[in-house]
């Protein structure tokens, strides 16, 4: 009974050092964030209790950065991460986050082009890394009208559409006007997009920007 009393607290004991270490990033974070952009509302009770729940299991150090980071940044600005990416974050995998990371290098916005990652860059993320992706709540594998978009001409001359990908750039060209098209796309659920910046980009598809014909 006296080991098992030992063991109990010892676990409380790593629980708190978690929760204070991720508490510790969150105010290093703070103090440096001008005043101007830090909101007077209050931060919620349920989600701020979902948050101690998850950063008491944390002893990664890089881990520990994210939640202190998103506490952070919830603090700042409440409403910025749902208790649905709390739990998408905390249900991650390293394989999972290994493929967010290179699919956040081709990322524009909140989507990506299908044809970019299962064409030009099937060699780079994988089919099981797309599925990864779904089934850990990061790409959208339900909406239909979420997978398409349309994209309209710079030009009145030909079609043209300049965009960002990752940090990249991406251009969309024909050498004559066309109707507006529509693209397949993967796209992010909220949770991805919330997720996103923190998605340290250190793989790379390309140092140029890519030219796709259309």
């Amino acid at each position: 009974a006296d080991l098992c009393k030992q063991e109990e607290e010892l676990k409380r004991l790593h629980e708190q050092i978690n929760k204070a270490e991720c508490l510790k990033i969150a105010e290093e974070v703070l103090i440096s964030t001008p005043s101007e952009q830090i909101s007077d509302e209050e931060l919620n009770t349920d989600w701020f209790t979902s948050w101690l729940d998850n950063a008491e299991k944390i002893t990664a150090e890089e881990t520990r950065y994210i939640w202190g980071k998103i506490l952070a940044g919830e603090i700042a600005q409440p409403g910025s991460f749902s208790i649905r990416t709390l739990n998408v974050l905390k249900n991650l995998s390293m394989n999972d986050a290994m493929a967010f990371q290179k699919l956040a290098s081709v990322i524009s916005q909140d989507y990506c082009f299908r044809a970019v990652v299962t064409g030009l860059l099937s060699h780079y993320i994988t089919p099981q890394e797309i599925m990864l992706m779904e089934e850990a709540g990061l790409l959208d594998n339900t909406s239909d009208n979420a997978r398409t978009l349309s994209l309209s001409s710079n030009s009145s001359d030909c079609y043209k559409v300049a965009l960002k990908m990752g940090k990249k750039a991406l251009e969309l060209s024909s050498n004559r006007p066309l109707p507006t098209p529509t693209f397949a796309i993967l796209k992010l659920t909220t949770a991805g997009t919330e997720l996103l910046p923190f998605a340290f980009t250190r793989h790379s598809a390309s140092n140029s920007g890519i030219n796709l014909l259309v």
